[in-house]
């Protein structure tokens, strides 16, 4: 049970850090549940925790996607003038 409490306590931790930053860049916080419990279940004494911190990443994935969406659309990239000869400013001097 201490290596799920341990986990959550880190996820936890992450979801807090994430959502510090999600104005900027965030670093990458790695793999969640580490690999040591894949497959270990999830004892039942820490379900209210963990459902918990499912609704706060769900809340923090709704604030970002509400942010991502007031973004104004992106503009297409600007054109530039061709620094090559094209065939149609190509004078032929006889």
């Amino acid at each position: 049970m201490q290596a799920w409490s341990d986990a959550l306590d880190e996820y936890e931790r992450r979801l807090d850090q994430f959502h510090a930053v999600m104005s900027d860049e965030a670093p990458p916080v790695g793999l969640w549940p580490p690999a040591e419990l894949m497959g270990v279940p999830l004892p039942p004494e820490l379900g209210d925790r963990a459902r918990h911190l499912l609704e706060r990443s769900r809340e923090i994935e709704g604030e970002l996607l509400a942010k991502k969406a007031a973004l104004p659309a992106p503009r297409p990239a600007a054109r530039t003038r061709r620094t090559t000869p094209s065939f149609s400013t190509i004078s032929v001097q006889m």
